[in-house]
């Protein structure tokens, strides 16, 4: 998805907000494809996929496949934002998203054991949806605006200090002009 992101981005920003929430949609519905089928499984089935443990699974499956859902739709936001190489609103979205996607699950496990621990996720993971999104629409504001980069890195370009994107030739070259 990025190097295709990247290369739409180019030419039409507002194009890359299309293609990152088609794939999540994608994303999305696969994982709830996933998740309605194993809840719908009938247990002698699903206990021969999982033996002893199917009947704990079977009680998280709702939650963690919400959870699943999720990380479909936070994709297509990452996708975005590597795809802009908005590194610093990435960074500074997952330092704002960590203590949701610690305290949650840790606080539902406390309350309700297994269950709570996957209920915790799952709303950790939709809380991550919010963020992720809004922090791809702006940078993408941004981008869109001209405060991009003038030249893109990618794989094989080189970079500022005669290196490559895989990093500098010269171990004490550190200076990439970022």
């Amino acid at each position: 998805l990025v190097p295709e992101g990247r290369r739409i981005a180019a030419s039409s920003p507002k194009r890359l907000v299309t293609m990152c929430m088609a794939a999540a949609g994608v994303f999305t519905v696969m994982a709830a494809v996933v998740t309605v089928t194993f809840e719908f499984l009938p247990a002698s089935l699903g206990s021969k996929i999982l033996g002893e443990t199917w009947g704990g699974a079977h009680s998280v499956m709702v939650p963690i496949g919400v959870a699943a859902m999720a990380g479909g739709v936070v994709a297509g936001a990452l996708a975005g934002l590597r795809s802009i190489a908005a590194a610093d609103a990435l960074l500074r979205t997952r330092v704002i998203t960590t203590p949701a996607a610690i305290v949650l699950p840790v606080g539902g496990a406390l309350l309700d054991g297994g269950r709570g621990l996957a209920i915790g996720l799952a709303l950790s993971v939709w809380w991550n949806v919010i963020w992720f999104w809004k922090a791809f629409l702006r940078a993408l504001a941004s981008y869109d605006n001209g405060s991009h980069p003038a030249t893109t890195v990618g794989i094989d370009q080189p970079v500022a200090s005669g290196g490559s994107a895989a990093g500098p030739q010269d171990p004490q070259d550190v200076s990439d002009g970022c």
